[in-house]
């Protein structure tokens, strides 16, 4: 028997205490140590979603393809490896056929085993897909209250504007700073040397990839007019 250990996060949830890959990672090698079998290697994928199936996600598909009847396959969480319904059956339909074991750290049953443990994990990923849903619909109704308020929303401002409290307020003389960039891009200026340009001149943070940013509205403002 061999013990392989699979982590994921999705862009979003990098930041976020317990979705770490590091995090996940410490509760695996823990978990395997608990179980006494050795972590014979970890499968990551970093920055994929959910939405992938696990057969078509870079490790997730290696992982698969590596088990052998006998094999244990650790994770923090069923959502780690799966997402869809469709996804979670097909899988671990495969899985038990092959005699491939599932655990998982947060108490949910090995589905593998058919019966009440398969249906016990596929009513608990359902009610936590069911609250990371919610979770969005809550967060997107409330920046459409601080939009609709003229409030600040998070994030970086847009370009032309800067944080003051939860408000957003124009930069005075913006219509200078976004002519001079023209200025610059018309003369062949590089991306790079217009940020640091209108950045001295006019006292304020400018990244390149704003300037790429603004200068792609523009054409495209002026390709619709």
């Amino acid at each position: 028997m061999a013990a392989y250990g699979y982590i994921r996060v999705s862009t979003d949830e990098q930041a976020l205490e317990g979705q770490s890959l590091d995090g996940q990672e410490r509760t695996i090698r823990s978990l395997c140590e608990k179980s006494g079998a050795p972590l014979a290697r970890l499968f990551v994928d970093a920055g994929v979603s959910a939405k992938i199936p696990l057969r078509d996600r870079p490790q997730g598909g290696a992982l698969l393809a590596a088990l052998k009847s006998g094999d244990k396959v650790f994770a923090t969480k069923l959502d780690r490896l799966f997402r869809s319904d469709t996804d979670f059956c097909v899988t671990v339909d495969d899985l038990a056929e092959r005699g491939v074991d599932v655990a998982l750290s947060d108490g949910t049953p090995d589905p593998t085993k058919g019966g009440m443990a398969r249906i016990l994990a596929l009513v608990m990923a359902g009610f936590a897909r069911f609250e990371r849903e919610m979770i969005g619909v809550r967060t997107q109704a409330g920046m459409d209250e601080l939009k609709a308020k003229g409030r600040y929303q998070g994030g970086n401002p847009p370009f032309g504007f800067r944080r003051e409290g939860d408000a957003l307020v124009p930069i005075p003389g913006f219509d200078a700073i976004k002519g001079r960039i023209v200025e610059l891009a018309s003369a062949g200026t590089s991306l790079r040397r217009i940020a640091d340009t209108v950045s001295a001149e006019y006292g304020i943070k400018v990244t390149h990839p704003t300037v790429s940013a603004f200068l792609k509205d523009r054409a495209a403002e002026g390709d619709a007019a």
